[in-house]
């Protein structure tokens, strides 16, 4: 993971990780940073790298993963596949469908890093942006099978998703709007920008 140096006139606390301090390659696809660590996907290495600061984990990749990997508030791994959503479980990826993911696939969505931007709020439970609406995928009861419901729809034109620190309230931006929404409370609001 490269991170740019400072000017000579410059003095900078960041940290500077590459192939001597243990990643598979210095070069990376995506960054995200959770719970004290960050997650780094590779160019060419079938590896995800998390990085806390004292060490580098190394994490199998999965193989059919189209997007940044995720950790969630209890170090869950997550990501997307083209059949929904992958969570690495005892040392493996673990595919749960979502018919969701697997339509928007079929469909257009725009080729990025980030197709599906996915925020996992607590054990077992997802939230995912779909380019028409946001949605919950809940598998934190393993006595029952996976839920997965509609948080908001008519969102055409939807492009992002930023999280808050404490992982309270996302807000996702579209064309004239801000959409906020309480994991607390699951219920979103609108309000025009």
């Amino acid at each position: 993971m490269a991170l740019t140096r400072p000017s000579w006139g410059q003095k900078s606390a960041w940290r500077i990780y590459n192939l001597a301090d243990g990643l598979p390659e210095s070069a990376c696809v995506s960054v995200t940073a959770a719970q004290g660590k960050v997650v780094v996907s590779h160019f060419r290495q079938p590896f995800i790298s998390e990085l806390d600061g004292y060490g580098i984990n190394l994490v199998p990749a999965p193989e059919n993963a189209v997007g940044r990997v995720y950790e969630s508030p209890g170090g869950q791994l997550w990501t997307v596949t083209r059949e929904g959503l992958a969570e690495f479980e005892e040392g493996a990826w673990v595919v749960k469908p979502v018919p969701e993911i697997a339509s928007a696939f079929r469909g257009a969505l725009p080729r990025s890093i980030d197709p599906i931007p996915l925020l996992p709020a607590r054990q077992g439970v997802v939230i995912f942006l779909l380019p028409d609406k946001l949605m919950e995928f809940n598998s934190d009861d393993p006595e029952h099978p996976p839920r997965i419901r509609i948080l908001r729809s008519s969102l055409a034109g939807m492009d992002g998703t930023i999280s808050s620190a404490a992982r309270r309230w996302s807000y996702q931006t579209c064309a004239n709007a801000l959409q906020m929404v309480s994991f607390r409370e699951s219920q979103p609001g609108c309000a025009a920008v």
